[in-house]
């Protein structure tokens, strides 16, 4: 970006000229007062010539770079200082010119000349960084480290001292000696009128370059507190309030970062098993849990599947898991893992609850529910049905992070997991959508339609299994 040097300049040599015109209503006499006003426009007219030379690298230089923010970084105190050189330049003049004259003469014109010198070369400081603040600073710092510039900011404390001293300390001093050295009346108010009206004003900017980051600031915390947190605060300087307003957007990027990273993990882990973790209550290990786990499994998806292309055979499972996986959570279920097509899902784990069989339950009639609507859709549509199975077991299960520091996987091992996939590859003898053990039945209360099978045998296990036929309307 360029920089538009008039607006920096018009105010700087505004300053210049108010300053020596405040000051010189307080001169000793009209000669006096007429040196002062016509000794300002030399230090304006090389201050202008000098100003645009200080400028002039920057103005060159369309992109931003750390040493160009730098050096626009410094160029207030570089502003200040060429006043302050050319209004001492300017009373080493006027103490050769009047070198003859009355030694109050000389003290005195001296004194108002060093006053504006110093109160100028304030004001050059902060006009500068006022205009510089408005726009350039915050547009450079969007594209560069500000931490890893090599600069050395003007803290607060420095300016509220300069505050005291040319607002406060100074006038006084200023009085004091015009008093000793036999000042009139008028002319010891006159010095505390311009100090007074220069005072306000310094207040002004100062006020005005802490209040306007701080209240951007406050902005931008209370829209985070809303939840928003895609938002910056401009930085305007290097001080401690350009410091804390990039800490603040160092902040936001870092929240943002931390919900994305935790809004795509949920995506590969449930919001129970989610939360667990980043609480810091699974840690690598298990503990022995009493659970109730779903099994389900697309009937003859693998033969389906050769047949047809691999994109829409994944996008079939997409539309299919989705549905599954919103009943499963709807019920309090955990999502353990997807094996092909095949889904195992846990209640109990890692929270459990008195009913985490009967919320198992509900979810596979509405699991069987939602399918057969789904493939009324599809037929309509030309499209083939899927069937599934669902088994269900209740019983003990050892929940915790299975693998090694380096990558794990929060799951549920033990008999219980191994008979209810069992248990789902049974569906298929006896044409059954949902099957559970009697250890699930036992859990279950009189709401369900459960038909008794006959006991069968199941590899792995010596005593037959009491399984249960769960009957669902319109399966």
């Amino acid at each position: 970006m360029t920089l538009n040097t008039t607006k920096l300049l018009l105010p700087n040599l505004l300053w210049q000229l108010i300053v020596a015109c405040l000051l010189s209503i307080a001169a000793y006499d009209a000669y006096q007062s007429i040196f002062i006003v016509a000794a300002c426009f030399a230090p304006v007219i090389i201050f202008s010539i000098i100003f645009r030379l200080l400028l002039n690298p920057v103005v060159k230089n369309k992109e931003a770079n750390a040493k160009i923010f730098a050096y626009v970084l410094n160029l207030p105190s570089q502003v200040s200082r060429v006043a302050a050189y050319l209004w001492f330049v300017v009373a080493l003049v006027y103490v050769a010119i009047y070198w003859e004259a009355d030694k109050f003469y000389i003290i005195y014109g001296t004194l108002l000349i060093i006053t504006a010198g110093s109160v100028s070369a304030t004001f050059g400081f902060y006009t500068t960084e006022q205009q510089l603040r408005k726009s350039y600073i915050p547009e450079l710092a969007e594209n560069i480290d500000i931490n890893s510039l090599d600069h050395s900011p003007v803290n607060i404390r420095f300016k509220l001292f300069i505050l005291f001293s040319t607002s406060g300390l100074l006038p006084v001093v200023a009085l004091m000696i015009s008093a000793s050295l036999g000042s009139s009346p008028s002319q010891l108010f006159y010095i505390g009128g311009a100090f007074l009206i220069i005072g306000i004003w310094q207040v002004f900017f100062i006020s005005n370059s802490v209040n306007t980051p701080l209240v951007e600031l406050s902005k931008a915390m209370n829209t985070v507190g809303k939840g928003e947190l895609n938002i910056e605060t401009p930085i305007r300087s290097l001080d401690e309030i350009g410091q804390l307003s990039d800490g603040f957007n160092t902040m936001t990027k870092n929240l943002v970062q931390a919900e994305f990273v935790k809004n795509t993990f949920g995506r590969y882990v449930t919001q129970q098993v989610m939360d667990e973790i980043l609480q810091g209550n699974i840690k690598l290990g298990g503990q022995m849990r009493q659970a109730t786990i779903l099994f389900s499994d697309i009937r003859g998806f693998t033969s389906l599947s050769e047949k047809m292309d691999a994109r829409d055979v994944v996008s079939i499972l997409n539309d299919y898991l989705d549905m599954m996986v919103e009943v499963i959570i709807e019920q309090g279920g955990t999502i353990d893992k997807f094996i092909g097509d095949a889904i195992m899902a846990t209640f109990g784990a890692p929270d459990s609850s008195k009913d985490d069989a009967i919320r198992a339950v509900h979810a596979a009639v509405n699991m069987q529910t939602k399918l057969t609507a789904w493939n009324k859709t599809r037929i309509a549509q030309g499209k083939f049905p899927l069937n599934t199975g669902i088994g269900i077991h209740s019983g003990p299960v050892v929940a915790g992070n299975i693998g090694s520091e380096k990558k794990m996987e929060y799951t549920v091992i033990g008999d219980t997991v191994n008979t209810a996939s069992r248990i789902e590859q049974l569906t298929k003898n006896y044409e059954s959508a949902i099957l559970i053990s009697e250890q699930t039945y036992k859990l279950l209360s009189d709401e369900f339609k459960v038909e008794a099978l006959p006991p069968i045998e199941v590899k792995g296990k010596e005593i037959p299994l009491n399984l249960y036929r769960i009957i669902v309307d319109d399966s």
